[in-house]
């Protein structure tokens, strides 16, 4: 039986994971068209291509009634192949004017007056279009300024210790303020009905509500509640459950600290994480993006206790550190990890 690509969500690419996959070679790249072919009289319906399809473009019919099923899904399809083409994060780059070369990597950031996020990328990296991410969607803001440059040797992987291809460098007055490696896409994106979304809310209030309590206000059985909370928790949606403390009982008033560093200097950058994190009155850090570089949580009996670990920070880091900003938590009026 035939196989059968929809058009609509395939950007028809040389890339095509089909083409490698196919022990008969009945997927092919007609260069000279600039279009995928399919050799139906070599195909033996193995269904390798199907299953390597990222996007489920590709479709192996095993029989006349599945080979009519398919024709009519693609036909009712109201993708639009347009839809795809915008410039993408892990994808090659459609429009020019966002590709620039690794040797103009420097003045990239030089020249930039407001923050700037560089993809790096190679060959190997590149993605199918419709598996990808529209930047538009990374990147909703228009204060940035957004740059893809292809790589040709290692030396930036080097500098800034990147792993994984593709990556994204984040840049702030030529200082570089954040980093992601790697390919995120749809198969990364968990979807969630409005169940889960009921029996998070519930427990991200109280994680310690009995089934039976909460099967009545999710308005499902205690069986059925119990099977989906083990599944969001394989999932990894549930990652943990904690006591909510009070820290007033343990004398301990709560801070929040924005630190924002003075230069570009990757290693430094990392010992300052590494600083925050081994240290155990921080509760909570993450890299900023933004005015700030770090923003962290801290527990200190005593404000002079909190300058001195200020202090502490200034004297191991003289050179990197700028400025400081400390708030301190007065009143805790709403507390949810999880939204409505």
């Amino acid at each position: 039986m035939p196989v059968l690509i929809n058009f609509k969500i395939c950007d028809n690419s040389s890339e095509c994971s089909g083409i490698p996959i196919c022990p008969v070679k009945a997927i092919t790249w007609n260069e000279k068209k600039k279009t995928l072919e399919i050799d139906n009289k070599k195909c033996t319906s193995c269904g390798l291509c199907e299953r390597s399809c990222m996007v489920g473009a590709i479709k192996v019919a095993k029989t006349e009634e599945e080979f009519e099923k398919f024709k009519k899904e693609i036909k009712d399809d109201k993708r639009k192949i347009s839809d795809l083409f915008v410039d993408r994060y892990g994808a090659q780059p459609i429009h020019e004017a966002f590709l620039d070369k690794e040797e103009n990597f420097n003045n990239l950031i030089k020249i930039s007056k407001i923050p700037i996020v560089i993809e790096l990328f190679n060959g190997n990296s590149i993605k199918c279009l419709l598996y990808s991410i529209p930047t538009k969607d990374l990147f909703p803001v228009s204060s940035l300024r957004y740059r893809k440059v292809e790589l040709s040797t290692d030396n930036l992987l080097k500098k800034y210790k990147i792993k994984v291809l593709p990556a994204l460098l984040f840049f702030r007055d030529e200082k570089l303020i954040g980093k992601i490696e790697g390919y995120y896409g749809k198969d990364k994106k968990e979807e969630i009905d409005d169940i889960d979304k009921k029996i998070l809310s519930n427990l991200s209030m109280n994680a310690r509500t009995t089934i039976i309590e909460l099967s009545r206000k999710v308005k499902i059985s205690p069986r059925l509640l119990i099977y989906r909370i083990k599944n969001l928790e394989k999932k990894e949606m549930i990652m943990a459950y904690r006591p909510l403390l009070n820290f007033e009982k343990f004398n301990l008033t709560y801070y929040k600290i924005f630190l924002t560093l003075n230069q570009n200097n990757s290693e430094k950058i990392d010992e300052v994480e590494n600083f925050l994190e081994e240290n155990k009155q921080i509760i909570y850090t993450t890299r900023a993006f933004g005015s700030y570089d770090f923003e962290f949580e801290c527990l200190f009996e005593k404000d002079l206790d909190l300058f001195k670990f200020i202090d502490s920070i200034r004297e191991k880091f003289p050179d990197l550190i700028k400025n400081f900003e400390i708030l301190t938590f007065e009143k805790v009026f709403k507390q949810s990890y999880f939204p409505e």
